[in-house]
C-alpha cells in the first residue's frame, strides 16, 4: 500500500542517524470547543471532564444533544425570508468499549429523566383516570353485545346501547405516559413514540446501534430511513403499518444521541445505502481521541453547585412553553453565518477540502444554524429568559462548533473507508508510544496487540518500516537478514505537534 506523505512536525531532520517519519494519524482532529458553550454548560462539561477523565467532546456533544431534546419542537430558527431550521440534532460519538460512556450518559441527561419523572407525577392521576374509564366502557359494551346477540324482546334496545358504547370506546382518548427519551428501538417504534409524545422525541444510548437496527428493520431489501430523515428535518411523517392503524406526525422533531464503536464506522462503508439516503448525512461526528493510558483515577466529583446549576437550565429549558414565533437572526449574526455558508461552498468542488464530504457539507450551514438557535436557547436557560434574535457572539460560537463537527465528520467518514493495513499500523503506533517502546520483537507486538489478526498485524509492521518509524535492530541480524526485533524512532514519544 502506499502511505500518507505528510513529514511529522519536528525540529529537527535526523536523530542519530534516522530520518523525519511520515505522520500515520491522518485523523488528528480538534478538542471540543469547551468555551463555545454558554458559562453554565461549560463550567459542567469541564468537571465531569475532570472527574470522568473521558475527552471533551463527549460530554460536550452530549449536553448539545441534551439542550436539543428540551427545546425540539417548541421553536425554529428563521435564519432568512423563506429558509428556517428546526432546532433538534443527531450526534454520533465514536468511542471504543471500556472508555466511561455509560456514566457519562447517566450523568449528563439526569435532567431530562428528573423531568420525565415530574411528567408522570403530573399527569398519571390523569392516566389513570383514563385507562380506569376506558377499561368500564370496553366492559360495557362487551355487556351490550352479548345482550344483543341473545335476541329477545330486548334485543333492538341492547343493540342500540352497543352502538352508542362502541362510539364511546373508540373516543376515550388514554394519553400515553411521558416521554423523552428511548434508547436503542426500531423505526416503528420511534415513530409509535413520535406519535404519542406530540411529535417530541430523543432517542438517546451510549451503546447505541441505530445503523444496526435500521439495517435489520428493512422494507423490500432496503432499510427504513424514512422516519429519522423526516424527522430529522420536521416533514410530515407517515408510516403505514400492516396490523394497525397508519402513524401520522406532522413536524416530528427526534433528537439522537448516541455513542457507536469506531469498527461500526468502518463498516459503514460496506453499505452505501446508509450514506446513499441521506442518513449518515444528518450527524453531527465525534472523533475524539482515547485518553485510556494517561488516566490518573484522581479527579475531583462534579462540585454540586454546578451541576445543580446546569439542571436547573436543562429543567427551566424543559419547561419553557412552545412558541409561535421563530427565532431570528441579528443582522451581524446573519452576515457571520452568511460568511461561513459561503466558505463552505468553496470548499465543496473538486480539490476542496469537502469535496469528498459534499452530502454532509451541504447540510452543515443548517447545522450551525441549529447550533446557533440551541446556544441562544442555553444562554436564555441561565438568564430566565430567551430573546427573540440571535447575536452575533452567539453565531461565532455555532460557527466555532460547526468546524469543530467538520473536522470530526471527516475524520469520521474517513473512517467510513479505512484501510485496515494503515489502521493496523496506526493501532501498533499508538501502542509503541502509550508502553514506550525502544526495541520489540514482533512476538511481542502479536501477543500485545490480540485485537489486530497477524496478518494484519505484518502489514502493519511492514507500513512502519516503509513510513520510518521502526527499523530492523542493528544487533539482530543473522546470516545478513535481520531478526523479527525492530528499533523504534527515538523521539516517538514527543507530544503531537
Amino acid at each position: 500500500m502506499t502511505v500518507p506523505t505528510v513529514p511529522l512536525a519536528t525540529t529537527q531532520a535526523e536523530c542519530d542517524g534516522w530520518e523525519t517519519p511520515v505522520d500515520l494519524d491522518t485523523g488528528t482532529v480538534p478538542l471540543f470547543p469547551v468555551n463555545a458553550l454558554p458559562r453554565v454548560f461549560a463550567e459542567y462539561v469541564k468537571a465531569l471532564v475532570d472527574f470522568a477523565e473521558v475527552p471533551s467532546d463527549l460530554p460536550g456533544v452530549l449536553t448539545l444533544g441534551v439542550t436539543a431534546a428540551a427545546i425540539a419542537r417548541k421553536v425554529r430558527i428563521q435564519v432568512r425570508d423563506g429558509y428556517a431550521e428546526p432546532l433538534n440534532i443527531f450526534t454520533a460519538i465514536a468511542m471504543p468499549p471500556g472508555t466511561r460512556k455509560s456514566s457519562v450518559f447517566a450523568d449528563v441527561t439526569t435532567p431530562l429523566v428528573e423531568y420525565e419523572r415530574e411528567l408522570l407525577d403530573r399527569m398519571g392521576p390523569e392516566i389513570a383516570e383514563a385507562q380506569s374509564r376506558a377499561r368500564v366502557r370496553e366492559k360495557e359494551l362487551a355487556h351490550a353485545e352479548r345482550m344483543a346477540a341473545g335476541g329477545g324482546t330486548d334485543a333492538s334496545k341492547w343493540d342500540n346501547a352497543r352502538r352508542e358504547l362502541a362510539r364511546l370506546v373508540r373516543e376515550t382518548e388514554v394519553p400515553a405516559e411521558p416521554r423523552i427519551l428511548m434508547a436503542d428501538c426500531t423505526p416503528e417504534a420511534v415513530a409509535q413514540g413520535l406519535a404519542e409524545q406530540g411529535g417530541r422525541l430523543a432517542v438517546f444510548s451510549p451503546e447505541g446501534d441505530v445503523f444496526a437496527l435500521l439495517k435489520r428493520y428493512a422494507k423490500n431489501g432496503a432499510a427504513n430511513f424514512e422516519v429519522y430523515n423526516k424527522a430529522h428535518a420536521g416533514d410530515e411523517l407517515r408510516v403505514d403499518r400492516r396490523h394497525a392503524p397508519p402513524i401520522t406526525v406532522p413536524n416530528p422533531a427526534l433528537t439522537v444521541a448516541v455513542c457507536v464503536q469506531p469498527d461500526v464506522l468502518q463498516g459503514l462503508a460496506r453499505d452505501r445505502v446508509f450514506r446513499e439516503r441521506g442518513l449518515l448525512a444528518r450527524f453531527l461526528y465525534a472523533v475524539p481521541r482515547s485518553v485510556i493510558g494517561n488516566r490518573t483515577f484522581d479527579g475531583q466529583a462534579v462540585p454540586a453547585a454546578v451541576r445543580q446549576r446546569y439542571m436547573d437550565a436543562v429543567l427551566w429549558l424543559c419547561n419553557w412553553a412552545a412558541q409561535s414565533e421563530p427565532l431570528t437572526l441579528s443582522p451581524d449574526a446573519a452576515a457571520l453565518w452568511r460568511d461561513y455558508a459561503l466558505k463552505v461552498e468553496r470548499e465543496r468542488p473538486a480539490g476542496g477540502r469537502f469535496a469528498q464530504l459534499r452530502d454532509w457539507t451541504g447540510k452543515l450551514p443548517g447545522l450551525v444554524a441549529r447550533l446557533a438557535g440551541i446556544l441562544h436557547a442555553a444562554h436564555g436557560a441561565t438568564a430566565g429568559r430567551i430573546g427573540p434574535a440571535v447575536d452575533a457572539d452567539t453565531m461565532a460560537a455555532a460557527v466555532q462548533l460547526g468546524e469543530h463537527a467538520a473536522s470530526h465528520a471527516l475524520a469520521a467518514f474517513g473512517m467510513m473507508g479505512t484501510d485496515p493495513t494503515l489502521e493496523s499500523a496506526q493501532i501498533l503506533l499508538e501502542w509503541m508510544r502509550r508502553t514506550h517502546r525502544v526495541t520489540f520483537s514482533t512476538r511481542d507486538a502479536y501477543r500485545e496487540n490480540r485485537t489486530l489478526k497477524p496478518e494484519l498485524a505484518r502489514q502493519g509492521l511492514d507500513v512502519l518500516v516503509e513510513s520510518g518509524w521502526i527499523r530492523p535492530a542493528v544487533d539482530a541480524k543473522r546470516n545478513g537478514r535481520p531478526s523479527e526485533r525492530w528499533e523504534v524512532y527515538p523521539r516517538l514519544g514527543d507530544p503531537p505537534a
